[in-house]
């Protein structure tokens, strides 16, 4: 009977380390396993992230192209380019300085005024508040030359700050010159004392 008990409980240990033994095994698969999926996952990620780096580059092109395409659309490169399009002036400089003419202070009753439109032999539009036309020409090098103006005949009870319709006209018929400037159409004129003057329109 003693050796009967005896031999189980050495049984037992030897079992009981057979299962550690196992136990431990399969711990150590456990871990190698996870070590293994870790690795594996670990791969994905850095392919995404080389994917997500690929795809913000090709987002930067795409925005540069489409930036360059966008400035390409607006840059006046002849003439032909503004004929029967609507600008509005938004900047005078005389002598160089800016004179602060802001169309945000015009009044409402003066929103559409300053607004300039070249059709092929014609140049039209809305001064402060009487509308004008006139013929002009055009030579090499960019110069052009505006002939006197017609124009209605309502009093200006408001006129813009800065620019009055007078000036304006003025300015328009001592134009010499056209050039771009970042998209802006600009003209080149004189004050009636032959100061230079630089009118600055966009599209709208």
């Amino acid at each position: 009977m003693k050796k009967s008990i005896y031999l189980l409980v050495l049984i037992f240990p030897i079992m009981s380390c057979a299962s550690a033994g196992e136990s431990s095994q399969t711990v150590q698969q456990t871990v190698t396993d996870n070590s293994t999926e870790q690795v594996t996952v670990s791969a994905p990620s850095a392919s995404t992230s080389t994917s997500s780096s690929g795809g913000s580059n090709a987002a930067s092109n795409n925005s540069s192209s489409s930036n360059t395409s966008s400035g390409s659309i607006y840059r006046i490169t002849s003439f032909s380019d503004i004929i029967g399009k609507n600008m509005r002036l938004i900047e005078v400089y005389i002598g160089g300085r800016n004179i602060n003419f802001s169309r945000n202070s015009l009044p409402q009753v003066l929103a559409d005024a300053y607004i300039i439109k070249f059709d092929e032999r014609v140049v039209s539009g809305m001064a402060a508040p009487n509308r004008f036309t006139a013929p002009y020409t055009l030579s090499a090098s960019n110069h052009i030359s505006i002939a006197q103006m017609a124009t209605t005949m309502m009093a200006s009870l408001i006129e813009p700050e800065n620019l009055k319709e007078q000036e304006f006209i003025i300015y328009m018929q001592n134009a010499w010159a056209w050039m771009d400037e970042n998209g802006k159409f600009v003209l080149l004129c004189n004050t009636a004392t032959g100061q230079e003057v630089r009118m600055l329109f966009e599209f709208f």
